[in-house]
């Protein structure tokens, strides 16, 4: 117990002025990767980004953190999405996300105008899935109760 007190008196005293460019680049690199929570998540809010890289950001002043979310929703891979009428804040997608949904609207568009591929008609695919829950024991995505 000694040594966690020892751990958080130390941590209270180290306090940042700014964050260094190279620790900006890791947590613009982590946070909007492609494989990062915010690209699961698909959507996400300058809230969201809050929630996930609050432990990257501690010790820093509350100027530093404004700059650096700025940043964040400043930078490429963070695009900004229209917004909905009654959200809280604006909505943003990670960049390789977006990259990945039009390729597969794509890729569905051109299958779905052609003729000569096999087709499932809507009951065989329900079952199809059904079956898969099954096999698996667990839904296969949950997006009827997902948020963004």
């Amino acid at each position: 117990m000694a040594s966690i007190d020892a751990a958080v008196a130390a941590k209270r005293g180290q306090v940042m002025q700014n964050l260094p460019s190279s620790r900006l680049g890791e947590i613009l690199d982590q946070t909007l990767a492609g494989d990062a929570e915010l690209a699961r998540r698909k959507v996400f809010s300058r809230a969201t980004w809050w929630w996930q890289s609050v432990p990257s950001l501690f010790g820093l002043p509350t100027c530093e953190l404004d700059r650096v979310v700025g940043r964040v929703l400043a930078h490429p891979q963070a695009l900004p999405l229209v917004a909905v009428a009654g959200a809280r804040e604006r909505p943003y997608a990670v960049a390789q996300v977006v990259a990945t949904e039009v390729a597969i609207a794509e890729v569905v568009e051109r299958r779905g105008s052609r003729r000569d591929l096999a087709a499932l008609d809507v009951d065989q695919a329900v079952e199809a899935i059904w079956a898969a829950e099954r096999r698996i024991a667990a839904p296969l995505t949950d997006w009827p109760t997902a948020t963004p």
